[in-house]
């Protein structure tokens, strides 16, 4: 149980990192331009920057079936095994690209007369959503798998509590 407790302890920061894009992210859009005016914008889902997060949904159901039917195998046929702690390293690992990005666009923003648009967002938050999908579903299933059978629900629990300790941080 103490040798899961550790690698639950190393996903906390995922945790700290990812909760910040209702926060900081959406500051961020607040000084970005909003392209209501084209065609293409899905003004219905997304018509302040808070509504950006609609975002992620939609990019977990995108990318777990990537992962799971192309990806995955993908990696396999290499030569390369995507086991629970590798998924997860590079989760976390893609969580902190996302926030690389986002400097990068704040630096833009700082550097700019001109307003950027919101749309240079689409990638962190794509960036990020892949780390959440390699982090939190193969972190739930690393939990259930590697728990005693009759501890399932501690440790289950002890998950959970990874996401708890992750905001008391921010």
């Amino acid at each position: 149980v103490l040798r899961i407790l550790i690698v639950f302890a190393l996903a906390t920061p995922f945790h700290s990192l990812f909760d910040q894009k209702a926060s900081t992210w959406v500051l961020q859009g607040n000084e970005m331009v909003m392209p209501h005016d084209s065609w293409w914008w899905p003004s219905w889902l997304v018509q302040v920057p808070a509504q950006m997060q609609a975002l992620n949904p939609l990019f977990v159901m995108m990318l777990i079936p990537f992962n799971n039917i192309v990806l995955y195998p993908m990696l396999r046929r290499m030569g390369w095994e995507p086991t629970s702690l590798r998924r997860m390293t590079f989760g976390i690992m893609f969580s902190g690209l996302a926030w690389v990005v986002i400097a990068i666009i704040q630096i833009k923003i700082e550097a700019s007369p001109d307003k950027i648009t919101i749309l240079w967002q689409i990638l962190p938050y794509a960036v990020l959503t892949l780390g959440e999908v390699l982090v939190s579903a193969t972190g739930l299933e690393f939990a259930y798998s590697q728990a005693p059978l009759v501890m399932k629900g501690v440790i289950m629990s002890f998950w959970n509590l990874t996401t708890t300790v992750g905001q008391l941080w921010v």
